[in-house]
């Protein structure tokens, strides 16, 4: 019996030991994976911004009002280059998105190319990644984003992102609803503050080239 019980608590402590050996090593491959993790996420922070534009658009009720009220209800950045060489991009912004017949139910944020200098020089389909950003001015960790990866678009979509007509532009291109009217102008939100509103395009490389 006592040679019995010494098995069993042999048997026992290679079990103890097998299960310390099993967690460490769960442990260590957890912390691998933890610091893969941020090494992916730390690489996708190094990577550049190869533009942005920063929109303020005050004040923002009277432009709301004076665009509803006009033919192209839309407000433009007029043509932008993204740097030297780069594209000639316009962004649009319309503060009274709504179905027809009713008041301004939301944003839209929308952008298009235009044929510009440097085309020739400029890889074509653009495949920039777009990210359009609504700042929160009181709460940044509540800023609202959108990313357009133009590669992962079909066909049909990518036409907007091709090397345009010598001068023409392409069809607009955006987000259809980027925040609703009722929020925005709700102030205790953060997005409109001193009747201004902050959006933020910005192009990042295409991380596929």
């Amino acid at each position: 019996m006592a040679i019995h019980t010494a098995d069993l608590q042999a048997q026992k402590q290679v079990q103890t030991t097998q299960k310390d050996v099993f967690e460490r090593l769960f442990e260590e491959g957890e912390k691998a994976n933890q610091s893969f993790r941020a090494e992916v996420l730390e690489k996708f922070s190094e990577v550049p911004t190869e533009f942005t534009h920063v929109w303020k658009i005050q004040p923002y009720t009277h432009l709301r009002d004076a665009t509803a009220a006009s033919n192209t209800k839309r407000l433009s950045s007029g043509k932008i280059y993204t740097g030297t060489p780069g594209y000639c991009i316009e962004f649009l912004v319309d503060l009274n998105g709504a179905v027809a017949g009713s008041t301004a139910t939301h944003v839209k944020a929308m952008f298009k190319i235009h044929s510009g200098e440097y085309d020739g020089l400029m890889p074509w389909p653009f495949y920039g990644r777009i990210v359009l950003t609504l700042k929160n001015h009181l709460y940044p960790d509540k800023n609202v984003q959108f990313q357009i990866v133009p590669r992962d678009l079909s066909p049909e979509l990518l036409e907007c992102f091709a090397k345009p007509q010598p001068g023409l532009s392409n069809k607009v291109f955006g987000i259809s609803k980027v925040i609703s009217t009722p929020l925005l102008e709700n102030e205790s939100k953060g997005f409109l503050l001193g009747n201004c509103v902050v959006l933020t395009f910005a192009i990042h490389p295409d991380l596929d080239l």
